[in-house]
């Protein structure tokens, strides 16, 4: 039976113990405000921004960024993301008029992320002994080699429905939490605490949680596979295609697409969010499943994006109905419900190099934005 040894994993547990008493201690007395957490989440971003720029730079010259330009300049969109969330971190709750409320949200998402580094040292650890006690242990060559097997085994459609509906994980729990701050507004005020600030925080935290799980694990799947345990290995089994063996899963790129639009509208975040999810999984399953007609220069058909134009005009109008655009007449509303649509449409059919699960929450979340504070201020 094989036993655990304690190494340098007991040194990251004392780590920890000290940078929870300095944090409560600044927290405790309040002597900076929210500076001391910013600062430090800020840190964390700009560090995982240079590791993945650095992993890009290192891997520029292979074979497959050479013949796939897009991989290259993907996982350079993913580097500046962070980098643009470590730029808008400190404004995300500048609605928060009392100062104590808006440094317990930072602290508390300071505290949550510093706890996501050491639960993956624990997960690591764990994972390497269970690796060599059940004998899974797998190098990535061999690991490509049964992915490619079982996706060929399952088939296209069912693997990628199977795929699309990974997205909806985090799309699903940050929709939750707005009504969540609804139905628990008459408890957190008690503490000070409304239904926008409660919301946001979670929907913020769990964001950052869902990238760093997926950036971290893309991160040992691409150097350091072996050590990498079988729920990492079954996730990425269910949320990868082929085309992404050698780069990045697109879900790290898609929820850094979703952070500028924390300084939005909460429609707007939501709206971005559902076609993320929805309208992209309806055009991938049934362009697959239906379509016949190759839009020119891509694999893409053209059913499957009618299909998901459809879909993104049918959620704006569908966010409306429940919480309505402010200050919107019904022709403003259509305007936009079917701007974004269009912006969906072309990204859909003219998007190349970069990714459309980055493009299209991009595109359609500016169109949004912009025609909304348009109509407004008027």
């Amino acid at each position: 039976m094989l036993k655990p040894k304690i190494g340098k994993e007991i040194y990251f547990f004392f780590f920890a113990i000290v940078c929870f008493i300095i944090g409560f201690v600044i927290f405790s007395f309040r002597k900076y405000n929210s500076l001391f957490f910013i600062i430090c989440s800020q840190i964390y971003f700009i560090i995982f921004g240079s590791i993945n720029l650095l992993y890009t730079i290192k891997s520029r010259n292979s074979h497959l960024k050479k013949k796939i330009k897009g991989f290259l300049i993907n996982e350079i969109l993913v580097a500046v993301g962070y980098y643009i969330l470590a730029i808008i971190y400190p404004f995300l709750f500048n609605f928060v008029e009392n100062t104590s409320i808006e440094q317990m949200l930072y602290f508390h998402l300071w505290d949550s992320l510093t706890v996501h580094f050491f639960c993956w040292k624990i997960y690591l650890y764990f994972a390497k002994r269970n690796n060599r006690k059940y004998k899974r242990e797998m190098n990535y060559v061999q690991w490509k080699e049964h992915f490619l097997d079982k996706y060929s085994e399952m088939g296209e459609f069912k693997k990628d429905t199977k795929r699309k509906l990974a997205h909806f994980y985090p799309a699903i729990i940050i929709i939750g939490c707005y009504f969540l701050g609804e139905v628990l507004e008459s408890f957190t005020i008690i503490y000070g605490i409304d239904s926008q600030s409660f919301s946001k925080y979670w929907q913020l935290a769990i964001a950052i949680h869902f990238l760093w799980m997926i950036n971290i694990a893309d991160l040992f799947r691409l150097n350091k596979f072996e050590k990498l345990g079988k729920f990492a290995t079954r996730w990425f089994d269910n949320s990868l295609r082929p085309t992404e063996l050698d780069t990045f899963a697109q879900g790290s790129i898609m929820i850094l697409s979703w952070i500028p639009f924390f300084l939005a509208d909460i429609q707007i975040l939501l709206a971005i969010v559902l076609i993320s999810s929805i309208s992209d999984g309806i055009t991938s399953i049934i362009g697959i499943k239906f379509g016949k007609t190759i839009i020119r220069g891509t694999t893409k058909k053209l059913e499957g994006t009618i299909a998901g134009t459809i879909t993104t005009y049918l959620i704006v109008i569908f966010i409306n109905l429940f919480l309505p655009f402010q200050g919107l007449i019904n022709l403003e509303l259509q305007i936009i419900a079917l701007s974004a649509a269009i912006g969906f449409a072309l990204v859909d059919i003219f998007s190349r190099k970069i990714t459309d699960n980055f493009l299209n929450p991009i595109v359609t979340g500016s169109i949004l934005w912009i025609l909304l504070l348009i109509f407004q201020s008027f």
